[in-house]
């Protein structure tokens, strides 16, 4: 996926090269949906992989430069479980009532894409 390859590359499990060697070849897929959640994502590599190669960005650069765009793209998860939880609420009446928890997770990088490509 390609966050996860991203993370991949700013966390140094993998090198520069290797990020171009899995980016390129899947670039015709990735562009398919230019207004998809990772557009923004895939140009921001397309660019920081450029200006690297051209020596305008530094290697620590281009990593905090993807990790900030991984923030600003940064995936909400929300589940919900199959069925509604009773919850007891304190009070005069003591009333029972049932519930859909909600529950909203972030990160600022996550492991998670809106385009899947293997």
């Amino acid at each position: 996926m390609l966050r996860d390859t991203i993370l991949d590359f700013v966390e140094n499990r993998i090198t520069t090269h290797d990020l171009e060697e899995w980016f390129v070849p899947r670039l015709p897929a990735l562009i398919r949906y230019p207004d998809s959640a990772d557009a923004d994502v895939i140009s921001a590599i397309e660019l920081g992989l450029t200006e690297l190669d051209l020596g305008i960005r530094t290697r620590e650069n281009f990593i905090n430069f993807l990790k900030q765009v991984l923030r600003e793209h940064s995936v909400v998860i929300t589940y919900l479980p199959a069925s509604p939880i009773t919850v007891n609420q304190t009070g005069s009446s003591n009333e029972t009532s049932r519930q859909w928890p909600i529950g909203v997770y972030s990160a600022n990088i996550i492991r998670a894409s809106s385009v899947a490509v293997q």
